[in-house]
Protein backbone atom coordinates (compact mmCIF):
# COMPACT_ATOMS: atom_id res chain seq x y z
CA UNK A 1 0.00 0.00 0.00
CA UNK A 2 1.44 4.16 -0.65
CA UNK A 3 0.84 6.45 1.58
CA UNK A 4 1.38 10.79 0.54
CA UNK A 5 4.22 12.35 2.88
CA UNK A 6 3.94 16.04 2.38
CA UNK A 7 7.35 17.25 4.74
CA UNK A 8 8.00 19.52 1.93
CA UNK A 9 5.73 21.79 -0.87
CA UNK A 10 7.16 19.05 -3.52
CA UNK A 11 4.80 15.64 -3.32
CA UNK A 12 6.42 12.34 -3.57
CA UNK A 13 4.70 8.90 -3.32
CA UNK A 14 6.92 6.16 -1.21
CA UNK A 15 5.82 2.89 -0.90
CA UNK A 16 5.66 0.61 1.78
CA UNK A 17 5.43 -2.77 1.41
CA UNK A 18 3.58 -5.14 3.89
CA UNK A 19 4.27 -8.70 4.82
CA UNK A 20 1.27 -9.84 3.05
CA UNK A 21 2.25 -8.28 -0.11
CA UNK A 22 5.86 -9.62 0.58
CA UNK A 23 4.53 -13.34 0.57
CA UNK A 24 2.17 -12.88 -2.73
CA UNK A 25 5.30 -11.38 -4.84
CA UNK A 26 6.80 -13.24 -7.39
CA UNK A 27 9.89 -12.29 -6.68
CA UNK A 28 12.64 -14.88 -5.79
CA UNK A 29 13.59 -15.30 -2.15
CA UNK A 30 17.36 -15.84 -1.34
CA UNK A 31 18.11 -18.10 1.43
CA UNK A 32 20.30 -16.96 4.25
CA UNK A 33 24.00 -17.17 3.38
CA UNK A 34 24.11 -19.82 6.21
CA UNK A 35 22.18 -22.34 4.17
CA UNK A 36 24.48 -21.62 1.23
CA UNK A 37 27.47 -21.81 3.02
CA UNK A 38 26.27 -25.05 4.91
CA UNK A 39 24.59 -26.61 1.49
CA UNK A 40 28.46 -25.79 -0.56
CA UNK A 41 30.49 -27.62 2.53
CA UNK A 42 27.91 -30.61 1.96
CA UNK A 43 28.47 -30.74 -1.79
CA UNK A 44 32.00 -30.32 -1.31
CA UNK A 45 32.38 -33.34 1.25
CA UNK A 46 30.91 -35.72 -0.60
CA UNK A 47 32.68 -34.95 -3.61
CA UNK A 48 36.33 -35.50 -1.66
CA UNK A 49 34.46 -38.96 -0.19
CA UNK A 50 33.37 -39.70 -3.90
CA UNK A 51 36.76 -38.94 -4.95
CA UNK A 52 39.02 -40.65 -2.10
CA UNK A 53 36.44 -43.94 -2.91
CA UNK A 54 37.85 -44.08 -6.66
CA UNK A 55 41.31 -43.25 -5.54
CA UNK A 56 40.98 -46.53 -2.75
CA UNK A 57 39.29 -48.79 -5.31
CA UNK A 58 42.38 -47.69 -8.37
CA UNK A 59 44.77 -48.20 -5.63
CA UNK A 60 43.60 -51.89 -4.15
CA UNK A 61 43.26 -52.70 -8.74
CA UNK A 62 46.86 -51.82 -9.07
CA UNK A 63 47.89 -54.08 -5.68
CA UNK A 64 46.45 -57.04 -7.46
CA UNK A 65 48.17 -56.15 -10.62
CA UNK A 66 51.06 -55.79 -8.80
CA UNK A 67 50.42 -59.12 -6.93
CA UNK A 68 49.79 -61.00 -10.12
CA UNK A 69 52.88 -59.52 -11.97
CA UNK A 70 55.10 -60.70 -8.99
CA UNK A 71 54.13 -63.87 -8.97
CA UNK A 72 54.65 -64.31 -12.57
CA UNK A 73 58.13 -63.06 -13.00
CA UNK A 74 58.91 -64.94 -9.87
CA UNK A 75 58.12 -67.87 -11.67
CA UNK A 76 60.04 -67.16 -15.02
CA UNK A 77 63.12 -66.40 -12.58
CA UNK A 78 63.09 -69.80 -11.85
CA UNK A 79 62.77 -71.06 -14.72
CA UNK A 80 65.90 -68.77 -16.10
CA UNK A 81 67.54 -69.99 -13.26
CA UNK A 82 67.42 -73.88 -13.94
CA UNK A 83 68.42 -72.82 -17.60
CA UNK A 84 71.18 -70.72 -17.10
CA UNK A 85 72.63 -73.38 -14.17
CA UNK A 86 72.05 -76.50 -17.38
CA UNK A 87 73.81 -74.66 -19.88
CA UNK A 88 76.53 -73.32 -17.68
CA UNK A 89 77.14 -76.85 -16.99
CA UNK A 90 77.80 -78.03 -20.05
CA UNK A 91 80.86 -78.59 -21.66
CA UNK A 92 82.33 -76.70 -24.33
CA UNK A 93 81.26 -79.53 -26.93
CA UNK A 94 77.63 -79.75 -25.51
CA UNK A 95 77.12 -76.48 -25.46
CA UNK A 96 78.18 -75.67 -28.97
CA UNK A 97 75.70 -78.37 -29.87
CA UNK A 98 72.85 -75.96 -28.50
CA UNK A 99 73.57 -73.91 -31.41
CA UNK A 100 71.35 -71.75 -33.30
CA UNK A 101 70.78 -70.80 -29.98
CA UNK A 102 67.01 -70.50 -28.62
CA UNK A 103 67.23 -68.41 -25.32
CA UNK A 104 68.32 -65.28 -23.70
CA UNK A 105 70.49 -67.43 -21.43
CA UNK A 106 72.26 -69.21 -23.71
CA UNK A 107 73.33 -65.97 -25.20
CA UNK A 108 74.48 -64.95 -21.96
CA UNK A 109 75.91 -68.10 -20.87
CA UNK A 110 77.66 -67.58 -24.38
CA UNK A 111 78.90 -64.05 -23.71
CA UNK A 112 80.59 -65.51 -20.60
CA UNK A 113 82.64 -67.78 -22.20
CA UNK A 114 83.99 -65.67 -24.64
CA UNK A 115 84.59 -63.13 -21.55
CA UNK A 116 86.74 -65.79 -20.46
CA UNK A 117 89.17 -65.63 -23.11
CA UNK A 118 89.66 -69.59 -23.63
CA UNK A 119 91.71 -69.73 -26.60
CA UNK A 120 90.56 -73.89 -26.85
CA UNK A 121 86.40 -72.60 -26.88
CA UNK A 122 86.96 -69.74 -29.11
CA UNK A 123 88.71 -71.94 -31.85
CA UNK A 124 85.87 -74.66 -31.29
CA UNK A 125 83.02 -71.67 -31.48
CA UNK A 126 85.02 -70.41 -34.57
CA UNK A 127 84.70 -73.74 -36.46
CA UNK A 128 81.38 -74.31 -35.66
CA UNK A 129 79.97 -70.66 -37.02
CA UNK A 130 82.04 -70.18 -39.86
CA UNK A 131 80.36 -70.87 -43.22
CA UNK A 132 81.84 -73.99 -45.66
CA UNK A 133 81.67 -73.48 -49.43
CA UNK A 134 79.08 -76.26 -50.68
CA UNK A 135 79.25 -77.34 -54.24
CA UNK A 136 81.78 -74.85 -55.15
CA UNK A 137 79.11 -72.36 -53.84
CA UNK A 138 81.14 -69.14 -53.27
CA UNK A 139 79.09 -66.30 -50.54
CA UNK A 140 79.65 -62.86 -50.80
CA UNK A 141 80.22 -60.88 -47.29
CA UNK A 142 76.25 -60.32 -46.57
CA UNK A 143 75.41 -63.94 -47.17
CA UNK A 144 79.12 -64.89 -45.26
CA UNK A 145 77.81 -62.29 -42.09
CA UNK A 146 73.88 -64.24 -42.70
CA UNK A 147 74.93 -67.71 -42.74
CA UNK A 148 76.96 -66.89 -39.38
CA UNK A 149 74.16 -65.26 -37.31
CA UNK A 150 71.42 -68.08 -38.86
CA UNK A 151 74.26 -70.78 -37.40
CA UNK A 152 74.06 -68.47 -33.72
CA UNK A 153 70.43 -67.67 -33.41
CA UNK A 154 67.06 -68.27 -33.88
CA UNK A 155 65.04 -66.37 -35.58
CA UNK A 156 62.67 -66.05 -32.56
CA UNK A 157 65.86 -65.40 -30.39
CA UNK A 158 66.86 -62.53 -32.61
CA UNK A 159 63.30 -61.10 -32.40
CA UNK A 160 63.99 -59.91 -28.89
CA UNK A 161 67.52 -58.10 -30.00
CA UNK A 162 68.00 -54.61 -31.60
CA UNK A 163 71.27 -53.25 -32.53
CA UNK A 164 71.09 -50.53 -29.66
CA UNK A 165 68.11 -52.07 -27.52
CA UNK A 166 65.32 -49.64 -28.18
CA UNK A 167 61.58 -50.43 -27.77
CA UNK A 168 62.29 -53.03 -24.63
CA UNK A 169 64.62 -55.05 -26.79
CA UNK A 170 67.98 -56.64 -25.69
CA UNK A 171 70.92 -55.07 -27.33
CA UNK A 172 73.28 -56.96 -29.55
CA UNK A 173 75.27 -54.27 -30.68
CA UNK A 174 77.97 -54.24 -28.00
CA UNK A 175 78.06 -57.95 -27.34
CA UNK A 176 81.44 -59.59 -28.00
CA UNK A 177 80.02 -62.04 -30.24
CA UNK A 178 79.19 -59.40 -32.55
CA UNK A 179 83.15 -58.24 -32.71
CA UNK A 180 84.10 -61.76 -33.04
CA UNK A 181 81.77 -61.98 -36.27
CA UNK A 182 83.64 -58.79 -38.04
CA UNK A 183 86.82 -60.77 -37.20
CA UNK A 184 85.59 -63.84 -39.30
CA UNK A 185 84.99 -61.96 -41.50
CA UNK A 186 87.66 -60.04 -42.02
CA UNK A 187 89.75 -63.15 -42.31
CA UNK A 188 87.76 -64.65 -44.79
CA UNK A 189 86.94 -60.84 -46.97
CA UNK A 190 89.95 -59.01 -46.67
CA UNK A 191 88.10 -55.73 -47.49
CA UNK A 192 85.56 -56.50 -44.91
CA UNK A 193 85.08 -53.29 -42.91
CA UNK A 194 83.56 -52.99 -39.10
CA UNK A 195 80.39 -50.59 -40.23
CA UNK A 196 80.02 -52.70 -43.45
CA UNK A 197 79.46 -55.91 -41.22
CA UNK A 198 77.40 -54.62 -38.61
CA UNK A 199 74.81 -52.79 -41.38
CA UNK A 200 74.51 -56.93 -42.54
CA UNK A 201 74.00 -57.66 -38.76
CA UNK A 202 71.55 -54.96 -38.25
CA UNK A 203 69.83 -55.87 -41.16
CA UNK A 204 69.21 -58.98 -39.98
CA UNK A 205 68.37 -58.35 -37.04
CA UNK A 206 65.66 -56.20 -38.10
CA UNK A 207 63.76 -58.68 -40.04
CA UNK A 208 64.01 -61.40 -37.61
CA UNK A 209 61.22 -61.06 -36.04
CA UNK A 210 59.25 -61.11 -39.93
CA UNK A 211 60.92 -64.02 -40.83
CA UNK A 212 60.05 -66.02 -37.81
CA UNK A 213 56.34 -65.15 -39.05
CA UNK A 214 56.73 -66.73 -42.41
CA UNK A 215 58.07 -69.82 -41.10
CA UNK A 216 55.39 -70.02 -38.91
CA UNK A 217 52.82 -69.56 -41.62
CA UNK A 218 55.04 -71.96 -44.11
CA UNK A 219 54.84 -74.80 -41.23
CA UNK A 220 51.22 -74.27 -40.54
CA UNK A 221 50.62 -74.87 -44.08
CA UNK A 222 52.81 -77.87 -43.90
CA UNK A 223 50.24 -79.38 -40.87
Amino acid sequence: MCAMSSSNMDTSDTCITTPSEVEESNSPIIPPADNIDDNTDQDSKENVDSFASNIWECMKRINSNLDFLSEKLNKQSDVVQVHKAQSSGLDDNHFLSLFPLKEIEDVIELESRLSNNSSDFNKKLISCITPREQDGRVLDLKHFVRTILRTLFTYSLAGNYSWRGFRGNFQIGNLKIVKLIYDISKNKFRNATKPGVNVFIKEWIRYAKQRRNQLRKIQSFQD
